[in-house]
């Protein structure tokens, strides 16, 4: 049953890491096809708890302690939501 258990875990993290590339190679091809679009506002908190949120893992996985100190008021720039992706 360990055996079982250790390659349904290392499906999973396949399975995992595969919808992670594509995820970021999705938003490569975003960037590289798109047209000139016009800059939006993007506030800076979210943007950090999302690359945060999608960096969770691999910090855990390097067992790294992460701390976020954000803006207590956001912080609003202009610029491509796709980039910033």
């Amino acid at each position: 049953h360990l055996l079982d258990h250790r390659s349904d875990s290392h499906a999973r993290s396949i399975v995992n890491e595969s919808l992670r590339v594509s995820a970021i190679l999705s938003r490569y091809s975003q960037v590289a096809s798109r047209d000139e679009e016009e800059p939006v506002p993007v506030e800076l908190n979210a943007l950090v708890d999302e690359v945060v949120a999608a960096c969770r893992k691999d910090v855990a996985a390097a067992n790294l302690n992460l701390e976020v100190i954000l803006a207590q008021e956001p912080l609003w720039v202009l610029g491509s939501a796709v980039q910033f992706d």
